[in-house]
């Protein structure tokens, strides 16, 4: 990119890491099949780490005090804009948040989108993180007089992590959090969960009309039978966050929700940045990066990036029973990034 061709408030940066997320796959396989690519090429990739080189001719005081800084960064998902599988991008600085030095490219990486969503589906349930500059205030915050319960859907993987990870930071005495799994009970505890389930024993935590739980988010399909369930148990005046879409949503059967008179919301990171930046990511990135630097939460990066038995330069991602095979295999726990840049980690 040109940096002459930059706005006032957008930076030119040296990805170092790129963030995997599910969504990058669905993006590949839509052009595999045939789908036309609107603005070619297509370069995929919604978040990452790296070095910001240069800012517009017109940039503002925001800009340039990000110039030469090791930072995160969010990626727009609009046809024009390319993404983090690139030895370059270029970002709104709105959506960038500077790398405190106590944390490596790596591991920071692991933030922007699923930390965000993460971020996001809490305060949609109630139970919010105030990010410094911004106090959000959810329409419906919890009571304080008992221990409220957290269930995450799907709690084994990026997303989910970073879910039970800051819950327990932010609420470390008066949250109870049940992940519902297949075979990752232990990754779960790990990350700070009280306990798991299975997918399909929701309905034991308690249903009916009292219900058993005050906030759920759910990190997969909402089908016909996850949704009751989700129906079931959800106590009056609860919240229930849906962060994967799917077929589910057009079909949702919402009369026992509204005879509770719960709430239910939808998240996806990208519809801030469609309507004018409405919330501060990159603040909220800001927070996620101060509770790694204080030694509240780690970055949830995969056990097997951990373990050294599988490497992260993106030329070896790309092969057979690489990262992105992981990625799209099902049972991926934690994040996964891969190496971009030839810098330092």
């Amino acid at each position: 990119p040109n940096p002459a061709d930059l706005s006032p408030t957008e930076v030119l940066i040296r990805v170092h890491y790129a963030e995997l997320n599910p969504v990058d796959q669905h993006k590949l396989n839509a052009g595999n099949a045939g789908e036309s690519v609107m603005h070619p090429p297509l370069v995929v990739g919604y978040g990452g780490s790296g070095v910001v080189e240069n800012v517009g001719p017109g940039a503002d005081e925001h800009s340039k005090d990000l110039l030469d800084q090791n930072v995160v960064f969010l990626a727009n998902p609009h046809p024009t804009k390319t993404g983090s599988y690139a030895e370059y991008i270029v970002c709104d600085r709105r959506l960038v948040a500077i790398i405190p030095n106590e944390i490596n490219m790596r591991a920071a990486a692991t933030v922007p989108l699923a930390g965000c969503t993460a971020y996001e589906s809490l305060v949609k349930v109630g139970l919010g993180l105030d990010s410094g500059t911004h106090t959000y205030t959810p329409t419906h915050t919890l009571a304080d007089t008992k221990t409220k319960r957290l269930l995450v859907v799907g709690g084994a993987g990026g997303v989910g992590s970073w879910i039970i990870q800051l819950a327990r930071a932010y609420h470390p005495n008066d949250l109870e959090i049940i992940a519902t799994v297949s075979t990752d009970s232990q990754w779960c505890l790990d990350m700070g969960a009280h306990r798991t389930i299975h997918h399909d024993d929701i309905m034991t935590l308690g249903s009916g009309p009292k219900g058993s739980v005050d906030s759920i988010i759910c990190l997969t399909e909402p089908t016909k039978e996850i949704f009751n369930a989700l129906a079931e148990v959800i106590r009056p005046f609860g919240n229930i966050c849906l962060v994967v879409a799917g077929k589910g949503i057009e079909n949702l059967n919402l009369g026992f929700v509204f005879f509770k008179c719960a709430n239910v919301s939808t998240q996806t990171v990208f519809s801030s940045m469609r309507h004018g930046y409405h919330l501060a990511q990159n603040d909220e990135m800001q927070v996620i990066l101060n509770f790694m630097k204080d030694g509240k939460i780690d970055a949830p990066l995969h056990p097997m990036l951990m373990s050294g038995s599988h490497a992260w330069e993106w030329e070896e991602a790309m092969k057979d029973r690489g990262l992105m095979d992981t990625l799209t295999s099902g049972h991926c726990r934690g994040k996964l990034v891969m190496k971009i840049g030839k810098g330092e980690d």
